[in-house]
């Protein structure tokens, strides 16, 4: 059937094609099959078949789907255009959206018609059925409602309220996945980019396909009658033509609800007058110095530093020390008189520049090099003794060596000489 004006406005912004209305038509065909005996209508289904759009935990989120039609204005039966209106709005929502929608669903059970606020005792009676849940998170065992901060919650409080305990919209959540998988299908709303998501606050009429309507807005409309039969005669599925709009009421901006969990705002600090220093600390500040040592603050790490020790120098540069920082070197040049903080590099020496210096620093001793060597010339070993006190010592490591092989060939003698010469001996006495 073709839809109404407000079915086909959603229609287009959700972009849906004539392939998924005739999926989700086909939804409602069979929901009417189920229920053919209590419908009065053909179009018509009763409000209990919708659950068997729901396939799994049903039990905790039938009240919330009961709550949902009835916002929709169907107390009992639902049409075509209301099944598709109020579904599909419902699908869009976001999550700070479907925590309006619970705030309106539990002042319904509670038959708070205000609706402006809902206690925390109301909050503990709707979710009581919830409180030994055996799926997790609808479990609202471990929420002490008698502890809440607020004792009553208006819309844009409790919604931060759910934000703190998920456990309190999940059951929403759960309807709208298994809704959204059915009409028309998971894939189309994974796809789906609501460029007007935003922070709005939804009204109680936010189901509803016939708007509650002010007198102003009814006369409006009664003035365009014409026009608004030609905007129905003008929509078709898949293709809608843009038709003149009423004059009736200037659109206003709509409403918003602060972000939950928000940026708080700034504590403004009172303004604290601090006293006048004395004379003698004011004085004590100007010179910057330790009322003990006497040395200037921030010195400290000057005084530690290890102080810097000049490194090889090129010819014609010399490490002066600096007058401010004393431990510190900097580098002169005394033909060019260039200044440097970092040592000049040394120039690259020959290799009888570095034999010249090898043997000045280290000693000269040939002794083991070979003749005309690559090695010759050079120091093999760093010596610290003259060539006369070596001689002398390797004399005398000849004569202990000698000794101590002595001793070494008398241990060693077979044991039968000393019986033969013990027999000598006393031949002899």
């Amino acid at each position: 059937p073709e839809p109404s004006v407000e079915v086909a406005e959603i229609l287009q912004e959700l972009k849906l094609d004539r392939k998924h209305v005739h999926e989700i038509y086909g939804r409602f065909l069979q929901l009417r099959r189920k229920g053919s005996g209590f419908a009065s209508r053909r179009q018509e289904v009763k409000n209990s078949i919708c659950l068997s759009l729901v396939k799994t935990q049903k039990e905790w989120v039938h009240k919330i789907l009961k709550y949902l039609l009835e916002l929709g204005g169907h107390h009992d039966m639902v049409t075509w255009d209301g099944f598709i209106f109020c579904f599909l709005q419902f699908c869009r929502l976001s999550k700070l959206e479907l925590a309006q929608f619970m705030f309106y669903a539990i002042g319904m059970e509670m038959k708070n018609w205000s609706i402006h606020f809902i206690t925390s005792t109301q909050l503990e009676e709707f979710y009581a059925g919830y409180h030994n849940c055996p799926v997790l998170s609808f479990n609202t065992g471990y929420i002490d409602f008698g502890r809440l901060p607020l004792a009553k919650y208006r819309i844009f409080e409790f919604v931060e309220l759910t934000y703190r305990f998920g456990e309190l919209i999940n059951p929403a959540l759960h309807l709208q996945r298994e809704l959204q998988r059915m009409l028309p299908s998971m894939d189309f709303w994974k796809d789906f980019q609501n460029v007007k998501a935003m922070n709005r606050k939804i009204g109680i009429d936010h189901f509803r396909r016939a708007k509650v309507l002010s007198m102003e807005e009814a006369v409006a409309i009664s003035k365009g009658r014409q026009v608004r039969m030609a905007r129905e005669d003008r929509f078709t599925i898949g293709k809608i033509i843009d038709v003149p709009q009423l004059p009736a009421k200037q659109e206003t901006r709509p409403g918003f609800l602060p972000l939950p969990f928000g940026p708080p705002k700034a504590k403004r600090l009172p303004k604290v007058h601090e006293p006048e220093l004395p004379a003698w600390m004011q004085e004590h500040l100007k010179q910057n110095v330790d009322p003990t040592s006497g040395r200037e603050l921030g010195s400290s790490a000057e005084a530690s530093m290890v102080p810097d020790v000049p490194p090889p120098l090129p010819e014609n540069w010399q490490a002066v020390h600096d007058p401010a920082q004393p431990k510190r070197l900097y580098y002169w040049n005394r033909e060019t008189n260039e200044v440097s903080w970092t040592p000049p590099p040394v120039p690259r020496l020959s290799v009888e520049q570095a034999q010249d210096v090898i043997r000045a620093t280290m000693g000269d001793n040939r002794k083991h090099a070979k003749p005309d060597g690559f090695m010759h010339g050079l120091v093999s070993k760093p010596t610290s003794r003259d060539a006369a006190q070596r001689l002398a010592q390797e004399e005398r490591t000849q004569e202990l060596t000698f000794v101590l092989k002595s001793h070494e060939s008398f241990k060693t003698r077979p044991s039968h000489a000393g019986g033969l010469l013990s027999t000598s001996i006393a031949s002899i006495r």
